[in-house]
């Protein structure tokens, strides 16, 4: 999903100095009742919302607690579920719920108090959220604000094939795919900085290499103060819906049965290449190739033998076009090329038709039997036959039924060559 992150810009020493710094600050910019108590029951500090809580108890900075409160505290600290979950306790009409928090190196607490409904409403709401953030179908990795991974969910690992030990603390580089060129980088950046998230269709990479189609957003996590303290981006896997969305475009503009461009498909790529033709001022030409007595086949060897012919003859048509050339089946035992060439010999679409002519001239290997196919063509070029593309197409028509009508395996242009 790659989250491309800028460069960083803090050194890991100055990103340790930073969350220190935001951890001496947080006791007093907290609204909620901070103490810090020593190991001996002794109040050694408190924030400005904890004045009233222990005014109440009549407590201040060097004061012991309660020992009833200490004797419940330290019951809760061999506890992990109370440690995760808080231990709540009521302070005259306050019901407060404390979440107690060791310091390393010292044997002090922190205590963080909660109104108990309010922190019991709160649980209710990260319980839901981590339900969700565990079972959603879509990627999430959330990174800090230079961009490193702390979290990521089950849907990433099942999606890219990483482990959360494998990519927690480095950066979503590792799910770059190079299809992006920096500009695409440096925009995407842009849009959230400016506008706080971007959306969009981005090819990621997984473990195993593969490069899948992915549709991302990237979202910055801001503070009270409106600082981004995180990024979140949530990616969802589309492979199968472009593998869909390939599969219905190609069955709706491609023959069934030779999987060569459809008449549909045949007309959107002549229409360009008339107009290409026109603006270059290069030479275009068509080539209508029909097979000689194909009828005549399907009645002696069965429509399932002659369908076979039909993809046989496909791909020999195919190895007889280069480069931006087009062949299609144009209708039943009919197909249509489509060549351009620069220059003013019109020879080109002779020597096409020639190379067709001799390629089917050799019999197809059907079911384990020689057939002989022959075909007959009908060309017609621009501009020295036509000037648009409808009446091209009906000169390619006329000079393949003069082809036929002279006996078939032969190519006739119009006016004829």
């Amino acid at each position: 999903m790659p989250m491309i992150i800028p460069e960083k810009k803090n050194s890991p020493k100055e990103r340790s100095a930073r969350k220190a710094a935001l951890l001496t600050r947080f006791p007093e910019e907290s609204q909620n009742p901070v103490v810090r108590v020593g190991g001996d029951g002794t109040l050694l500090y408190m924030n400005r919302a904890a004045e009233s809580v222990m005014r109440d108890w009549g407590l201040g900075v060097g004061v012991k607690l309660p020992t009833e409160f200490m004797a419940q505290l330290n019951e809760c600290l061999e506890d992990e579920t109370c440690v995760k979950e808080g231990m709540e306790y009521e302070i005259k009409d306050q019901h407060l719920v404390f979440i107690p928090v060791l310091i390393n190196g010292t044997d002090s607490l922190l205590l963080y108090g909660q109104d108990a409904d309010r922190w019991r409403k709160y649980g209710e709401q990260l319980n839901l959220l981590s339900n969700v953030f565990e079972n959603v179908i879509e990627s999430i990795i959330i990174t800090d604000a230079d961009g490193y991974i702390e979290q990521v969910n089950p849907a990433f690992t099942a999606i890219t094939g990483y482990e959360p030990k494998e990519v927690i603390g480095k950066t979503p580089r590792i799910l770059r795919s190079d299809k992006h060129g920096p500009e695409f980088y440096k925009w995407m950046w842009s849009e959230i900085e400016h506008k706080g998230v971007w959306k969009g269709n981005i090819w990621n990479r997984r473990k195993n290499g593969e490069i899948y189609p992915a549709l991302l957003s990237i979202a910055a996590i801001k503070n009270e103060d409106g600082r981004t303290t995180h990024y979140c981006s949530i990616c969802h896997d589309v492979t199968e819906k472009k593998y869909n969305e390939d599969r219905l475009w190609f069955e709706a503009y491609h023959d069934v049965l030779t999987g060569l461009p459809s008449k549909q498909l045949f007309y959107d790529r002549l229409d360009r290449a008339f107009t290409r033709a026109e603006r270059e001022e290069t030479m275009l030409a068509i080539l209508l190739i029909g097979l000689d007595g194909f009828g005549k086949l399907n009645e002696q060897l069965g429509y399932k033998t002659g369908d076979l012919i039909l993809q046989a003859v496909a791909t020999r048509l195919k190895g007889s076009i280069t480069g931006d050339d087009t062949i299609a089946r144009y209708m039943g035992d009919e197909f249509t090329m489509l060549i351009s060439a620069s220059g003013e010999d019109a020879g080109f679409a002779e020597s096409h038709a020639k190379h067709i002519i001799k390629s089917l001239s050799v019999p197809l290997h059907v079911q384990e039997k020689e057939v002989q196919v022959n075909a007959s063509i009908g060309i017609s070029v621009y501009p020295r036959d036509a000037l648009d593309m409808h009446s091209l197409l009906d000169n390619a028509r006329q000079a393949l039924q003069t082809a036929k009508s002279r006996g078939g395996r032969q190519f006739t242009g119009h006016p004829t060559i």
